[in-house]
Protein backbone atom coordinates (compact mmCIF):
# COMPACT_ATOMS: atom_id res chain seq x y z
CA UNK A 1 0.00 0.00 0.00
CA UNK A 2 2.95 2.43 0.91
CA UNK A 3 4.39 1.91 -2.50
CA UNK A 4 0.87 2.71 -3.88
CA UNK A 5 0.08 5.61 -2.33
CA UNK A 6 3.57 7.02 -2.26
CA UNK A 7 4.98 6.01 -5.17
CA UNK A 8 3.03 7.31 -7.34
CA UNK A 9 3.02 10.98 -5.99
CA UNK A 10 6.81 10.77 -6.03
CA UNK A 11 6.92 9.42 -9.47
CA UNK A 12 5.17 12.40 -11.10
CA UNK A 13 6.79 14.98 -9.16
CA UNK A 14 10.20 13.26 -10.32
CA UNK A 15 9.26 13.46 -13.60
CA UNK A 16 7.86 16.62 -13.63
CA UNK A 17 11.48 18.18 -12.31
CA UNK A 18 12.96 15.61 -14.96
CA UNK A 19 10.88 17.60 -18.03
CA UNK A 20 12.25 20.99 -16.70
CA UNK A 21 15.65 19.76 -16.11
CA UNK A 22 15.61 18.30 -20.04
CA UNK A 23 13.59 20.93 -21.37
CA UNK A 24 11.23 18.88 -23.06
CA UNK A 25 14.19 17.39 -24.57
CA UNK A 26 14.56 13.29 -24.67
CA UNK A 27 17.61 11.48 -23.90
CA UNK A 28 19.01 9.11 -26.05
CA UNK A 29 21.09 6.40 -24.97
CA UNK A 30 24.92 5.74 -25.38
CA UNK A 31 26.06 4.00 -28.77
CA UNK A 32 28.30 1.89 -26.79
CA UNK A 33 27.05 1.84 -22.84
CA UNK A 34 29.97 0.80 -20.84
CA UNK A 35 27.79 -0.02 -17.60
CA UNK A 36 24.29 -1.30 -17.43
CA UNK A 37 22.19 -1.54 -13.97
CA UNK A 38 19.17 -4.66 -14.04
CA UNK A 39 16.65 -4.05 -11.57
CA UNK A 40 14.24 -7.15 -10.67
CA UNK A 41 13.55 -7.00 -6.62
CA UNK A 42 12.29 -9.81 -6.10
CA UNK A 43 10.76 -12.97 -7.44
CA UNK A 44 12.66 -16.47 -7.32
CA UNK A 45 10.55 -17.46 -10.88
CA UNK A 46 11.01 -13.84 -12.50
CA UNK A 47 14.85 -14.16 -11.91
CA UNK A 48 15.08 -17.15 -13.28
CA UNK A 49 12.79 -16.23 -16.43
CA UNK A 50 15.42 -13.35 -16.54
CA UNK A 51 17.90 -15.51 -18.28
CA UNK A 52 16.74 -15.16 -22.19
CA UNK A 53 16.47 -11.52 -21.70
CA UNK A 54 20.11 -11.23 -20.42
CA UNK A 55 21.52 -13.47 -23.03
CA UNK A 56 20.02 -11.16 -25.38
CA UNK A 57 21.66 -7.96 -23.66
CA UNK A 58 24.53 -9.50 -23.56
CA UNK A 59 25.01 -10.06 -27.67
CA UNK A 60 23.85 -6.80 -27.94
CA UNK A 61 26.24 -5.14 -25.74
CA UNK A 62 29.41 -7.68 -25.40
CA UNK A 63 31.59 -5.04 -24.14
CA UNK A 64 29.31 -3.76 -21.18
CA UNK A 65 29.52 -4.56 -17.22
CA UNK A 66 26.23 -5.69 -16.48
CA UNK A 67 25.02 -5.21 -12.40
CA UNK A 68 22.32 -6.75 -11.12
CA UNK A 69 19.97 -4.76 -8.33
CA UNK A 70 17.57 -7.35 -6.20
CA UNK A 71 16.97 -8.21 -2.46
CA UNK A 72 17.94 -11.27 -0.47
CA UNK A 73 15.49 -13.38 -2.05
CA UNK A 74 16.88 -13.42 -5.53
CA UNK A 75 20.63 -12.67 -4.76
CA UNK A 76 21.91 -16.11 -4.83
CA UNK A 77 20.04 -16.86 -8.04
CA UNK A 78 20.93 -14.34 -9.93
CA UNK A 79 24.69 -15.47 -9.53
CA UNK A 80 24.00 -18.14 -11.81
CA UNK A 81 22.04 -16.19 -14.35
CA UNK A 82 24.34 -16.05 -17.19
CA UNK A 83 25.93 -12.47 -18.22
CA UNK A 84 25.69 -10.73 -14.67
CA UNK A 85 29.33 -9.05 -13.56
CA UNK A 86 28.19 -8.33 -10.06
CA UNK A 87 25.00 -8.15 -7.63
CA UNK A 88 23.70 -5.64 -5.44
CA UNK A 89 20.88 -5.78 -2.84
CA UNK A 90 19.18 -3.79 -0.56
CA UNK A 91 16.20 -4.83 1.57
CA UNK A 92 13.10 -2.29 1.40
CA UNK A 93 11.86 -2.96 4.65
CA UNK A 94 14.54 -1.02 5.83
CA UNK A 95 12.55 1.80 4.99
CA UNK A 96 10.40 1.09 7.70
CA UNK A 97 12.64 1.06 10.05
CA UNK A 98 13.48 4.68 11.23
CA UNK A 99 16.39 7.01 10.17
CA UNK A 100 18.58 4.28 10.04
CA UNK A 101 16.59 2.28 7.58
CA UNK A 102 16.53 6.06 5.77
CA UNK A 103 20.11 6.31 6.04
CA UNK A 104 20.53 3.33 4.45
CA UNK A 105 18.66 3.86 1.02
CA UNK A 106 20.45 7.27 1.07
CA UNK A 107 23.60 5.48 1.25
CA UNK A 108 22.68 2.89 -1.64
CA UNK A 109 21.59 5.69 -4.14
CA UNK A 110 25.11 7.39 -3.36
CA UNK A 111 26.67 4.35 -4.61
CA UNK A 112 24.77 3.41 -7.01
CA UNK A 113 25.52 7.18 -8.51
CA UNK A 114 28.77 6.99 -8.20
CA UNK A 115 28.82 3.82 -10.76
CA UNK A 116 27.67 6.06 -13.58
CA UNK A 117 25.58 4.16 -15.01
CA UNK A 118 24.48 4.45 -18.95
CA UNK A 119 21.55 2.77 -18.76
CA UNK A 120 19.16 1.35 -16.39
CA UNK A 121 16.65 -1.13 -17.04
CA UNK A 122 13.85 -2.05 -14.62
CA UNK A 123 12.25 -5.47 -15.03
CA UNK A 124 9.81 -5.19 -12.45
CA UNK A 125 5.82 -5.05 -13.49
CA UNK A 126 3.85 -2.78 -11.36
CA UNK A 127 6.59 -2.29 -8.17
CA UNK A 128 6.88 1.82 -8.20
CA UNK A 129 10.11 1.03 -5.84
CA UNK A 130 12.05 -0.08 -8.37
CA UNK A 131 11.39 2.69 -10.79
CA UNK A 132 12.53 5.29 -8.02
CA UNK A 133 15.48 3.42 -7.63
CA UNK A 134 15.85 3.24 -11.62
CA UNK A 135 15.33 7.13 -11.71
CA UNK A 136 17.50 7.83 -8.36
CA UNK A 137 20.51 6.00 -10.06
CA UNK A 138 21.36 9.04 -11.71
CA UNK A 139 21.98 6.69 -15.13
CA UNK A 140 22.12 8.72 -18.45
CA UNK A 141 18.80 6.74 -19.65
CA UNK A 142 16.06 4.50 -18.52
CA UNK A 143 14.32 2.07 -19.64
CA UNK A 144 10.72 0.07 -18.19
CA UNK A 145 7.36 -1.14 -18.61
CA UNK A 146 4.27 0.92 -18.60
CA UNK A 147 1.89 -1.71 -16.91
CA UNK A 148 -1.83 -1.08 -17.57
CA UNK A 149 -3.39 0.94 -14.11
CA UNK A 150 -0.06 0.83 -12.44
CA UNK A 151 1.09 4.48 -12.92
CA UNK A 152 5.13 3.81 -12.11
CA UNK A 153 6.56 4.65 -15.99
CA UNK A 154 6.76 8.29 -15.75
CA UNK A 155 10.64 8.59 -15.13
CA UNK A 156 11.67 6.35 -17.86
CA UNK A 157 13.61 7.14 -21.06
CA UNK A 158 12.02 4.53 -22.90
CA UNK A 159 8.84 2.79 -21.79
CA UNK A 160 7.78 -0.41 -23.03
CA UNK A 161 3.75 -1.34 -23.03
CA UNK A 162 3.64 -4.91 -20.74
CA UNK A 163 2.49 -7.00 -23.17
CA UNK A 164 -0.36 -9.68 -22.28
CA UNK A 165 2.07 -12.63 -22.37
CA UNK A 166 4.55 -14.70 -21.01
CA UNK A 167 6.82 -12.87 -18.83
CA UNK A 168 9.97 -14.43 -20.03
CA UNK A 169 9.19 -12.77 -23.59
CA UNK A 170 8.07 -9.76 -21.88
CA UNK A 171 11.65 -9.61 -20.54
CA UNK A 172 12.94 -9.80 -23.78
CA UNK A 173 10.68 -7.51 -25.17
CA UNK A 174 12.41 -4.57 -23.02
CA UNK A 175 15.68 -5.72 -24.54
CA UNK A 176 14.53 -6.02 -27.98
CA UNK A 177 13.35 -2.09 -27.43
CA UNK A 178 17.11 -1.12 -26.83
CA UNK A 179 18.58 0.01 -29.79
CA UNK A 180 21.21 -2.77 -30.97
CA UNK A 181 21.73 -5.43 -33.26
CA UNK A 182 18.95 -8.85 -32.69
CA UNK A 183 20.78 -11.17 -35.16
CA UNK A 184 20.48 -14.79 -34.03
CA UNK A 185 17.66 -17.05 -32.53
CA UNK A 186 16.04 -16.06 -28.87
CA UNK A 187 18.05 -16.98 -26.30
CA UNK A 188 16.70 -19.90 -24.17
CA UNK A 189 15.93 -20.16 -20.37
CA UNK A 190 17.57 -23.61 -20.56
CA UNK A 191 21.23 -22.63 -18.10
CA UNK A 192 24.44 -23.69 -19.92
CA UNK A 193 25.61 -27.16 -19.96
CA UNK A 194 28.48 -26.33 -18.03
CA UNK A 195 26.54 -24.58 -15.43
CA UNK A 196 24.44 -27.71 -14.81
CA UNK A 197 27.25 -29.80 -14.34
CA UNK A 198 28.98 -27.77 -11.96
CA UNK A 199 25.11 -27.72 -9.82
CA UNK A 200 24.70 -31.20 -9.96
CA UNK A 201 28.06 -32.07 -7.99
CA UNK A 202 25.68 -31.38 -5.07
CA UNK A 203 24.90 -34.73 -4.16
CA UNK A 204 21.41 -35.29 -1.88
CA UNK A 205 22.75 -39.25 -1.46
CA UNK A 206 19.66 -40.30 -3.34
CA UNK A 207 18.88 -42.01 -7.07
CA UNK A 208 16.04 -42.29 -8.96
CA UNK A 209 13.62 -39.72 -6.83
CA UNK A 210 11.01 -36.94 -7.75
CA UNK A 211 10.74 -33.58 -6.10
CA UNK A 212 7.29 -32.68 -4.81
CA UNK A 213 6.98 -29.42 -3.80
CA UNK A 214 3.57 -27.98 -2.42
CA UNK A 215 4.20 -24.61 -0.86
CA UNK A 216 3.72 -21.67 -3.14
CA UNK A 217 6.54 -19.89 -2.20
CA UNK A 218 5.23 -16.58 -0.53
CA UNK A 219 2.23 -18.74 1.82
CA UNK A 220 1.71 -15.74 3.48
CA UNK A 221 0.72 -13.17 0.88
CA UNK A 222 -1.24 -15.97 -1.20
CA UNK A 223 -2.69 -17.65 1.15
CA UNK A 224 -2.74 -21.09 -0.02
CA UNK A 225 -4.25 -20.30 -2.51
CA UNK A 226 -1.62 -22.13 -5.23
CA UNK A 227 -1.75 -24.92 -2.99
CA UNK A 228 -3.09 -28.10 -4.44
CA UNK A 229 -4.77 -30.40 -1.37
CA UNK A 230 -2.08 -31.73 0.83
CA UNK A 231 -4.04 -35.00 0.80
CA UNK A 232 -4.13 -35.54 -3.19
CA UNK A 233 0.02 -35.05 -2.46
CA UNK A 234 -0.16 -38.06 -0.23
CA UNK A 235 -1.88 -40.18 -2.97
CA UNK A 236 -0.15 -39.53 -5.78
CA UNK A 237 2.91 -40.33 -3.95
CA UNK A 238 0.96 -43.41 -2.62
CA UNK A 239 0.03 -44.71 -6.36
CA UNK A 240 2.66 -43.84 -7.99
CA UNK A 241 5.16 -45.65 -5.90
CA UNK A 242 3.02 -48.47 -6.07
CA UNK A 243 4.07 -48.07 -10.01
CA UNK A 244 7.59 -47.49 -9.65
CA UNK A 245 8.62 -49.13 -6.50
CA UNK A 246 12.20 -48.08 -7.14
CA UNK A 247 11.56 -44.34 -6.57
CA UNK A 248 12.09 -42.22 -3.68
CA UNK A 249 10.01 -39.25 -3.43
CA UNK A 250 11.72 -35.83 -1.83
CA UNK A 251 9.65 -33.23 -0.38
CA UNK A 252 10.65 -29.82 -0.55
CA UNK A 253 9.63 -26.20 0.96
CA UNK A 254 10.81 -23.33 3.34
CA UNK A 255 11.02 -24.01 6.99
CA UNK A 256 7.46 -22.10 7.38
CA UNK A 257 6.13 -24.85 4.89
CA UNK A 258 7.11 -27.58 7.06
CA UNK A 259 3.87 -28.25 8.23
CA UNK A 260 2.03 -28.95 4.99
CA UNK A 261 5.43 -31.27 4.07
CA UNK A 262 4.68 -33.19 7.48
CA UNK A 263 1.10 -33.02 6.53
CA UNK A 264 1.65 -35.07 3.41
CA UNK A 265 4.02 -37.33 4.80
CA UNK A 266 1.26 -38.30 7.94
CA UNK A 267 -1.25 -39.22 4.72
CA UNK A 268 0.82 -41.62 3.08
CA UNK A 269 0.19 -44.72 3.52
CA UNK A 270 2.83 -47.14 4.30
CA UNK A 271 5.41 -45.84 2.20
CA UNK A 272 6.93 -43.20 4.68
CA UNK A 273 10.51 -45.31 4.35
CA UNK A 274 10.73 -44.10 0.45
CA UNK A 275 9.82 -40.45 1.24
CA UNK A 276 12.46 -38.19 2.81
CA UNK A 277 11.71 -34.71 3.96
CA UNK A 278 13.77 -31.93 3.47
CA UNK A 279 11.77 -28.59 4.09
CA UNK A 280 13.15 -26.14 6.11
CA UNK A 281 16.71 -28.05 5.10
CA UNK A 282 18.07 -26.45 1.87
CA UNK A 283 19.54 -23.69 0.60
CA UNK A 284 18.99 -22.05 -2.87
CA UNK A 285 22.50 -23.93 -4.50
CA UNK A 286 21.69 -26.87 -2.64
CA UNK A 287 17.75 -26.94 -3.83
CA UNK A 288 19.50 -26.18 -7.51
CA UNK A 289 21.22 -29.64 -7.06
CA UNK A 290 18.16 -31.56 -5.76
CA UNK A 291 16.48 -30.68 -8.73
CA UNK A 292 19.35 -30.92 -11.13
CA UNK A 293 19.24 -34.85 -10.61
CA UNK A 294 15.46 -35.48 -10.24
CA UNK A 295 13.50 -37.30 -12.40
CA UNK A 296 10.86 -35.16 -12.24
CA UNK A 297 9.13 -32.54 -10.58
CA UNK A 298 5.91 -31.98 -9.65
CA UNK A 299 4.58 -28.48 -7.93
CA UNK A 300 2.65 -25.61 -8.82
CA UNK A 301 3.43 -22.05 -10.09
CA UNK A 302 6.41 -21.08 -7.89
CA UNK A 303 10.25 -20.57 -8.51
CA UNK A 304 11.03 -24.13 -7.81
CA UNK A 305 9.09 -24.65 -10.38
CA UNK A 306 11.35 -22.37 -12.96
CA UNK A 307 14.17 -23.97 -11.34
CA UNK A 308 13.48 -27.29 -13.25
CA UNK A 309 12.75 -25.78 -16.14
CA UNK A 310 16.51 -23.67 -16.42
CA UNK A 311 18.13 -27.21 -15.43
CA UNK A 312 16.39 -28.85 -17.81
CA UNK A 313 14.61 -31.01 -15.66
CA UNK A 314 10.80 -32.27 -16.51
CA UNK A 315 8.29 -30.66 -14.96
CA UNK A 316 4.30 -30.96 -13.91
CA UNK A 317 3.22 -27.76 -13.08
CA UNK A 318 -0.04 -27.44 -11.39
CA UNK A 319 -1.94 -24.08 -12.17
CA UNK A 320 -4.96 -22.65 -10.21
CA UNK A 321 -5.55 -19.42 -10.47
CA UNK A 322 -2.06 -18.31 -12.52
CA UNK A 323 -2.31 -18.57 -16.26
CA UNK A 324 0.13 -21.22 -17.35
CA UNK A 325 0.60 -19.04 -20.47
CA UNK A 326 2.03 -15.95 -18.62
CA UNK A 327 4.09 -17.90 -16.24
CA UNK A 328 3.82 -21.86 -16.94
CA UNK A 329 7.01 -24.11 -18.33
CA UNK A 330 8.45 -23.61 -21.86
CA UNK A 331 9.12 -26.69 -23.62
CA UNK A 332 8.11 -30.41 -24.79
CA UNK A 333 9.40 -32.34 -21.69
CA UNK A 334 6.48 -30.39 -19.30
CA UNK A 335 3.05 -31.06 -18.99
CA UNK A 336 0.60 -28.03 -17.52
CA UNK A 337 -2.41 -29.30 -15.62
CA UNK A 338 -4.95 -26.38 -15.42
CA UNK A 339 -8.00 -26.07 -13.09
CA UNK A 340 -11.29 -26.84 -14.43
CA UNK A 341 -12.57 -23.76 -12.45
CA UNK A 342 -14.58 -21.47 -14.15
CA UNK A 343 -13.24 -18.42 -13.07
CA UNK A 344 -9.60 -19.86 -13.53
CA UNK A 345 -7.19 -18.49 -14.33
CA UNK A 346 -7.57 -15.26 -12.40
CA UNK A 347 -3.80 -13.37 -11.81
CA UNK A 348 -3.11 -10.53 -14.02
CA UNK A 349 0.23 -9.29 -11.90
CA UNK A 350 -0.11 -12.15 -9.47
CA UNK A 351 -1.50 -10.86 -6.33
CA UNK A 352 -5.25 -9.98 -7.43
CA UNK A 353 -7.00 -13.16 -6.42
CA UNK A 354 -10.81 -13.12 -6.81
CA UNK A 355 -11.55 -15.24 -3.76
CA UNK A 356 -9.89 -16.57 -0.65
CA UNK A 357 -9.50 -19.90 -0.59
CA UNK A 358 -8.05 -22.74 -2.85
CA UNK A 359 -11.21 -23.52 -4.46
CA UNK A 360 -9.38 -23.51 -7.96
CA UNK A 361 -6.27 -25.83 -6.64
CA UNK A 362 -9.16 -28.30 -5.36
CA UNK A 363 -10.86 -29.03 -9.13
CA UNK A 364 -7.48 -29.62 -10.62
CA UNK A 365 -8.35 -33.40 -11.54
CA UNK A 366 -6.29 -35.98 -9.95
CA UNK A 367 -6.89 -38.66 -12.23
CA UNK A 368 -5.07 -35.99 -14.81
CA UNK A 369 -2.30 -35.10 -12.62
CA UNK A 370 -1.56 -39.57 -12.55
CA UNK A 371 -1.52 -39.44 -15.88
CA UNK A 372 0.88 -36.40 -16.42
CA UNK A 373 2.97 -38.08 -14.25
CA UNK A 374 3.32 -41.24 -15.46
CA UNK A 375 3.87 -39.84 -18.51
CA UNK A 376 6.79 -37.98 -18.09
CA UNK A 377 8.43 -41.01 -16.51
CA UNK A 378 7.72 -43.04 -19.12
CA UNK A 379 9.65 -40.63 -21.61
CA UNK A 380 12.32 -40.10 -18.68
CA UNK A 381 12.64 -43.97 -19.39
CA UNK A 382 12.37 -43.90 -22.86
CA UNK A 383 15.14 -41.43 -23.43
CA UNK A 384 17.45 -43.20 -20.79
CA UNK A 385 17.21 -46.09 -23.41
CA UNK A 386 16.74 -48.13 -20.92
CA UNK A 387 12.99 -48.64 -20.14
CA UNK A 388 13.01 -47.50 -16.80
CA UNK A 389 14.05 -44.28 -15.12
CA UNK A 390 18.09 -42.79 -15.58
Amino acid sequence: MIDFFLGIPLLVLLSLFKKLKLKGQPRSLPGNPRKILVILLGAVGDTLLLVPAMRLLKRKYPGARIYFFGTQVNRDLAGYVPGLDEVITFEFGQLLQGPRGLYNFWRLIVSLREQQFDLVLDFEKWVRASALVSHAAGSRYTAGFKTKKQYRHFCYDLRVEKANKHVMEVFLDLVKALPGTDAGETPKQVLDRHLIHRIKRYNPGLENYIVIHPGAGGNVRHGGRRIWPPARYARLIADVAAGHPELYFVLTGTAGEAALVHDILRRVPGRAGRVVVLAGQTNIHQMLGLIARASLVVCGNTGVMHMAVALDVPVVALHGPTDPHKWGPRGTKHIVVQSTAACAPCLDLGFEYRCRTARCMEMINYGDVLQAVNQVLAETGRRSGNGGLP
